[in-house]
């Protein structure tokens, strides 16, 4: 048998003892053998690490993310923070039900996710992985699981601890530019014309469509300075197209529609 006692000294400190008591034979009598420690410091360590640890829920918690601790040993897990805003599961679901959440891994992503978690057992201390985690309800969202891996002594895996956040968001929106980006390369790649865009000193920095064709220099010509567009510009419209350009530099939130002779290289 253990017990814990609180024990408070005359100037009135306290201290905390661990007794274990156990039968014994001592000298063909029956006695009882007991043993106490002082595990204050233990204690003090342990509240200080239970403070931490709910500090640290708090703050997954209102970030939106899950903490977990999983034992490599035992194959059990520990989880807490934003469990049910990202999972649809409840604490008590996950934590009384045969419920693997790991399992719930999106079936185009499990093989690379699985593969890449061999290696890092293998080989990593850190590691940091994307993939599309099923909710309660069927639902998929982005999650990113971020963790370390702790080792024996042996250098043995023993312990994943990591985070689990909800990036939907930002993978919706790094897709969608993607695709507007794609559309834009398209529009510029099949533009029967030139797009191209200067500074505020009028260089240009980007230029696309049928440069060369119409203008007869390349594209690199315009964007390495070596040509300018007022080069091209005819006599008879460069007055023109200085004032165009003293009025951009003074309202520069403005848009002119203007046309201008264009002369081509003389080959």
């Amino acid at each position: 048998m253990m017990i814990e006692i609180e024990c408070r000294c005359k100037d009135g400190t306290t201290f905390h003892y661990e007794i274990s008591n156990r039968a014994i034979n001592y000298e063909g009598q029956p006695a009882i053998l007991s043993i106490s420690r002082d595990i204050t410091e233990q204690k003090r360590v342990r509240r200080e690490l239970e403070k931490s640890e709910e500090k640290f829920r708090i703050a997954a918690e209102q970030t939106g993310q899950i903490i977990f601790d999983c034992d490599l040993m035992t194959g059990s897990f520990d989880l807490s923070g934003a469990i049910e805003e990202l999972t649809g599961y409840s604490p008590e679901e996950l934590h009384t039900l045969p419920i693997d959440i790991w399992k719930g891994i999106h079936p185009d992503d499990a093989g690379k996710f699985f593969k890449e978690y061999e290696r890092i057992l293998q080989a990593a201390n850190r590691y940091r992985e994307e993939y599309r985690l099923r909710r309660k309800d069927g639902s998929y969202f982005y999650a990113e699981d971020t963790g370390i891996i702790l080792r024996d002594a042996a250098g043995q895996p023993r312990r994943i601890i990591g985070t689990i956040k909800d990036i939907t968001p930002i993978k919706v929106t790094s897709e969608k530019l993607r695709e507007s980006e794609a559309l834009h390369r398209s529009f510029l790649q099949n533009f029967a014309g030139i797009a191209f865009q200067v500074d505020k000193d009028f260089n240009t920095v980007f230029s696309r469509g049928r440069v060369e064709e119409m203008t007869g220099y390349s594209e690199n010509d315009f964007t390495s300075g070596k040509i300018r567009w007022e080069d091209l510009v005819d006599s008879r419209d460069l007055e023109k197209l200085h004032m165009d350009e003293r009025f951009l530099q003074e309202n520069p939130e403005s848009t002119l529609e203007k046309e201008y002779r264009i002369i081509r290289k003389k080959w």
